[in-house]
């Protein structure tokens, strides 16, 4: 399905972008193509996130034709799951009041380096709409 496949697209291209919205709008001003309080909003972070984690869950089982029927599309599916964790995380963290050492585990892996997982969003996102048809892209 080919509405699933750009569905994802989209959605790691979003994802991508708010994970690393700081440091791309100091290289490159993505504030001018996009809305900087929409970005920063955290219920449209964790929306966002809930919807890249899901599209990237059924991508892996999903299967665009000329694809292996194990794998689907490995590369933009895991980089979806992982930006979309790391969004919905952001959201729980921010909500909860106390730290616990599990929570402290998770920022280091997860938030500490959100724009570099935001950087593997955008360019699997970007390599998944040019290579279409490259196994594990």
């Amino acid at each position: 399905m080919y509405q699933f496949y750009f569905l994802v697209i989209v959605l790691n291209l979003l994802a991508g972008t708010a994970l690393a919205f700081d440091s791309l709008d100091q290289r490159v001003r993505v504030s001018t193509f996009f809305n900087p309080e929409l970005f920063q909003r955290a219920k449209f972070r964790f929306g966002l996130g809930v919807a890249t984690f899901v599209a990237a869950f059924f991508k892996l089982w999903s299967v665009t034709h000329g694809d292996w029927y194990i794998l689907g599309d490995f590369f933009p599916a895991i980089a979806g799951l992982v930006a979309g964790f790391t969004l919905m995380l952001e959201y729980y963290r921010d909500r909860r009041g106390e730290e616990t050492r599990a929570l402290q585990r998770l920022d280091r892996l997860f938030l500490a380096p959100r724009s570099v997982y935001g950087g593997i969003s955008i360019l699997s996102a970007i390599l998944h709409f040019l290579l279409h048809s490259v196994l594990f892209l």
